[in-house]
């Protein structure tokens, strides 16, 4: 099963956004000015420039990182009772933007798309996000609140 896992997530061995992650980023991207801004604004945001930055230069990075370093889990016996018992938690210290939290989000919704062993029961999903930064935070959550109003349509 992880292998048709690892096709559906990542064909040829290459990692990709799926489409509705791509569209929530472009979204969000023309939403912010463009400027140059510090390497340190651009790697820790507290302004809408450094915000666009980050998400323009990391973001799929980090998504990827994500989705790579937790695949075992995602994709293990454990993490499908998780899922199955209709509740999830996700504590996302250090947030930035959500991109754990979406990450992760996004893989369970592949899963229950494309893998048949994957239950479809309603899931709650509780997020706590962590960051001191408010653009963080606030892009964070309008990334999220966008991911499940597109899903829904």
């Amino acid at each position: 099963m992880k292998k048709l896992i690892k096709e559906i997530l990542f064909p040829n061995d290459i990692w990709q956004l799926t489409p509705l992650i791509e569209n929530i980023l472009k979204r969000q991207l023309l939403k912010l000015p463009k400027r140059e801004v510090s390497q340190v604004e651009q790697r820790y945001p507290t302004l809408p420039s450094g915000m666009r930055a980050f998400l323009d230069k990391f973001y799929a990075r980090h998504y990827f990182q994500v989705q790579n370093s937790l695949f075992d889990y995602l994709t293990s016996q454990e993490f499908l009772e998780v899922i199955n018992s209709g509740k999830l938690q996700i504590l996302d210290i250090g947030s930035g933007p959500a991109v754990a939290s979406l990450a992760i989000t996004d893989f369970i919704f592949q899963l229950f798309h494309n893998i048949s062993g994957y239950k479809r029961k309603p899931l709650e999903i509780t997020y706590v996000l962590n960051d001191t930064s408010d653009i963080c935070l606030g892009t964070g959550k309008e990334m999220l609140n966008n991911y499940f109003s597109n899903r829904s349509q």
